[in-house]
């Protein structure tokens, strides 16, 4: 049986087990239900090929293919349906998500940490996220901000698409709290007494308040 986000508006039928979401923004783990704001576009997980012509595409494309990767059948309101293929990180275990962007028409897809933003009206707008691998997602729903975490930095995405991106330690970086105006969280910081340190960004803006490496603002 297909899972559902919790809102009406998202209960499109299909036979296959994965989540299916018309959001904004929303994040939610493959293969599992959440809430969601009930907008565009919608984006059924197919495990099958539908059964009759549509586009299908690959990303990253590599000649007339691609690699393997999760199946995502995506039906803008605007543009013909079409289903994309997004590589693998191939980190083993990694992430894997869905998330509505707050930029309009467009979508975040996590194919085992190798994180993806693209234009679902026109798919051939599409672009790697700068965080590699993808760790961790937030869905600051107050700020219509989406954060993304590697090992170092973290970036935010906005109504314009990327706002920022900014390294905040060495590594082994971790979220630890979204406060009203914060982003707190810990790094490995190799000068530190420790051996971790805390830092700060402001949201929305993203400035950096506190960085736990030595370079950065303390």
């Amino acid at each position: 049986m297909a899972s559902y986000c919790d809102c009406a508006n998202c209960r499109v039928g299909c036979s296959c087990d994965w989540v299916h979401c018309r959001s904004n923004p929303h994040s939610a783990p493959l293969g599992q239900g959440g809430s969601c704001g009930c907008s565009s576009p919608s984006c059924p997980v197919c495990s099958e090929l539908p059964g009759k012509p549509v586009a299908q595409l690959y990303f990253p494309p590599y000649g007339a293919g691609g690699k393997d990767g999760i199946p995502l059948r995506v039906e803008p309101q605007s543009a013909a349906p079409w289903i994309g293929r997004f590589a693998f990180g191939h980190v083993g275990g990694g992430l894997s998500a869905v998330i509505a962007s707050p930029q309009p028409q467009w979508l975040f897809v996590i194919s085992d940490a190798q994180g993806y933003e693209v234009n679902t009206a026109k798919p051939s707008e599409w672009n790697k996220l700068p965080c590699i691998p993808v760790r961790d997602v937030r869905v600051i729903h107050e700020h219509n901000l989406v954060l993304f975490a590697d090992f170092t930095n973290v970036c935010g995405y906005g109504n314009s698409g990327l706002c920022w991106c900014h390294r905040v330690c060495a590594d082994d970086l971790a979220i630890t709290e979204i406060l009203k105006d914060r982003i707190m969280g810990t790094g490995y910081d190799p000068t530190g007494p420790t051996e971790r340190s805390g830092f700060e960004l402001e949201i929305p803006s993203g400035n950096v308040v506190r960085a736990a490496y030595p370079w950065g603002p303390r």
